[in-house]
């Protein structure tokens, strides 16, 4: 039920995104008796610096770094921070209740506990 959407991972290819963004944000997905539990390693981010979206069935996950902006009084010959934002999208249906997705974020990964597929309730109109 839950998969990653591959289309959108092949277009952030395409546009500089690419094989970064999927090692910056490594991803493991496990199925539980009662749902799935997905494990991000998002390093370097605050808190936050993470959105949480599910829209059409789909859950996506960003995180952004601004650039810090203040002077420094040091001379770097070489400095790498990665400053921008990186995202992925997963395909988790329409059948799971967004509202009992649990987030945590604790030492730079992220564990998203994500419920089962529940069957719509089918709703009875009495004839009277």
């Amino acid at each position: 039920m839950l998969r990653r959407y591959y289309d959108f991972d092949d277009w952030m290819d395409n546009f500089g995104f690419g094989k970064n963004t999927r090692e910056r944000m490594s991803t493991d997905i496990v199925k539980k008796d009662n749902g799935y539990e997905l494990t991000m390693d998002l390093p370097g981010y605050e808190k936050n610096d993470i959105s949480i979206d599910v829209k059409d069935g789909y859950l996506t996950i960003s995180a952004e770094k601004k650039k810090d902006t203040t002077k420094e009084s040091k001379d770097y010959v070489y400095k790498e921070r990665f400053f921008g934002k990186c995202q992925r999208q997963f395909y988790i249906g329409n059948g799971i209740d967004e509202n009992q997705i649990k987030a945590k974020y604790d030492n730079g990964v992220l564990t998203l506990d994500i419920p089962g597929y529940q069957e719509p309730q089918k709703k009875m109109i009495t004839v009277e």
